[in-house]
């Protein structure tokens, strides 16, 4: 058995939390992916105020609120929505 199986069955033994959640091994392993995402979407958003600025303004979405959102950190979730 390696150390990564090892971690794995663990995490799949826990036992339900107080508040009645349960720890799912897919969501924890799927956070580096969810975070690359936000990360590339924030650069590209960055990308798009420099460049594209006007663009941006077509699709509905203000400059001031891209910015905003640009500069958040890759684990904080996506806030921008479009009109």
């Amino acid at each position: 058995m390696t150390i990564s199986n090892y971690s794995v069955t663990r995490l799949e033994q826990c036992p339900p939390q107080p508040d009645g959640t349960e720890i799912v091994v897919a969501d924890i392993l799927g956070l580096p992916l969810t975070w690359w995402e936000r990360a590339r979407f924030r650069s590209k958003l960055r990308a798009d105020i420099r460049d594209r600025s006007d663009f941006l303004r077509d699709v509905g979405i203000d400059v001031l609120e891209a910015h905003a959102e640009a500069c958040r950190f890759f684990w904080q979730p996506i806030t921008l929505k479009r009109p």
